[in-house]
């Protein structure tokens, strides 16, 4: 493989990554600040308000894996079971979106790495 089906994947990655972005923010927008006004609202112990940065990616997980069994008492950073009952459908679709953008982006990253071993620079 040469330096052309590097580039190539190269762009799909970037792609992902400008996707990741828009994903974010609308994940962001959509789910977090609804969830977040809620909690404000109606405080959990499990709630620290630290801005809306992490707790999106938060959200994105605790929705995600939804099978996984996420210690619901002893999650520091969101309240995992109030998250999963006020969720929507739309919600838990775009987590899905968000979380596997990111496993796609970083698995072209894994491709590019491995094709670049050997070249020169």
């Amino acid at each position: 493989m040469g330096a052309e089906t590097t580039f190539v994947i190269a762009q799909l990655w970037m792609s992902t990554l400008v996707v990741g972005v828009l994903l974010y923010g609308v994940f962001d927008y959509v789910t977090a600040r609804r969830l977040e006004t809620h909690f404000m609202q109606h405080p959990s112990p499990h709630f620290s308000h630290d801005g809306l940065g992490l707790h999106t990616v938060y959200y994105a997980i605790a929705l995600a894996f939804y099978s996984v069994r996420l210690n619901a008492q002893d999650y520091p950073f969101i309240p995992v079971n109030d998250t999963r009952r006020l969720a929507t459908a739309t919600d838990k679709f775009l987590a899905m979106l968000f979380t596997a953008n990111f496993a796609l982006s970083m698995a072209l990253l894994v491709v590019i790495s491995l094709l670049n071993e050997n070249q020169p620079y």
